[in-house]
């Protein structure tokens, strides 16, 4: 065991979250959401050889994660690469890009809670890539009844388009918040599970949550 490095605020780096990304050249990427909601989240490069930490872009009011995107191998070292070679992420309510070559990150999609545009809020599970040229995502809350959304992002255009907005014990689309990422099963289904709702409760009168699935 050896620490390498130690954050000290530098850059406004502070407080890493979520797994590192391995990048051409041997470099390391990752995010830090800060020690407190004053310090800002940032996307960082870190270099083993020279021992050197970069911010590459830096955001007060996000909170940045790089999770691995499912449907590429997760045993490769750029999983959290999408389907056009660049870093793909979210926040608790948005889903960004970062172009390595020109190190510039843009927000593609902002959740918009309840109503308007785009319908929800706290995404939690991973980024799905379709094979068909879209990533798919969940958010836990938001939407008509704020039980959650399911929302997919064309990758080469970077529109975003709300699929589902899930209704609860009764409605269209029942089920309560969408906890987790969903899983593609190879034939043109994307499965999920919701925590809530469904046709059955415990005697504790909790609902029992629901498995479902939905086509690409």
């Amino acid at each position: 065991w050896q620490q390498v490095f130690s954050f000290n605020g530098h850059d406004g780096a502070s407080g890493p979250v979520d797994g590192l990304l391995l990048a051409e050249g041997g470099s390391f990427w990752g995010v830090t959401n800060g020690r407190n909601d004053r310090e800002p989240s940032t996307l960082f490069e870190f270099n083993p050889h020279t021992v050197t930490l970069t911010t590459i872009a830096t955001s007060t009011n996000r909170r940045f994660l790089v999770r691995p995107i499912i449907g590429t191998s997760t045993s490769r070292p750029d999983a959290r690469i999408g389907p056009d070679g660049q870093i793909w992420g979210t926040s608790n309510a948005a889903v960004y890009r970062f172009d390595r070559r020109t190190k510039s990150l843009s927000i593609v999609l902002e959740l918009t809670g309840k109503d308007g545009a785009h319908p929800g809020d706290k995404i939690r599970g991973s980024l799905v890539a379709d094979g068909l040229g879209y990533l798919w995502g969940t958010a836990a809350e938001g939407g008509v009844k704020n039980q959650g959304t399911i929302f997919k992002i064309e990758v080469a255009s970077g529109k975003a388009t709300t699929v589902v907005q899930f209704t609860g014990r009764t409605g269209t689309a029942i089920g309560e918040h969408p906890w987790s990422a969903l899983t593609p099963d190879g034939k043109g289904y994307l499965w999920g599970t919701t925590r809530g709702s469904g046709k059955h409760r415990h005697t504790n009168d909790r609902d029992g949550g629901t498995l479902f699935k939905i086509h690409a």
